[in-house]
């Protein structure tokens, strides 16, 4: 049973949104999954037209489903994978979650 979500709101770079899509489609929201605690992931565009002709302030947003008894576990597994991936740049290689 799903018990909360995780909420990330971000912009790609200009000119690069399709790798952005890309990337979040095909090997991030997998990679969140696997990790304790994550039940599933999507990724949102906003859609055009814009209210009022004005852009959004981001444009994608990724919504993860934690579960319900979840919560704890899928922010230390977040926290590893950070420290894991921070070592692993130092290091100068390919961390396990990019």
């Amino acid at each position: 049973m799903i018990g909360h979500f995780l909420v990330v709101l971000s912009n790609p770079v200009e000119g690069l949104e399709d790798d952005c899509r890309d990337w979040y489609t095909k090997v991030h929201l997998q990679d969140v999954v696997k990790q304790t605690g994550f039940e599933s992931a999507q990724l949102f565009r906003y859609a055009e037209p814009y209210n009022d002709g004005q852009p959004p302030r981001y444009r994608f947003m990724a919504l993860y489903e934690v579960t319900e008894d979840g919560l704890e576990e899928a922010k230390a597994s977040m926290a590893t994978a950070a420290l894991e991936r921070a070592g692993a740049l130092a290091a100068g290689r390919e961390p396990i979650m990019p």
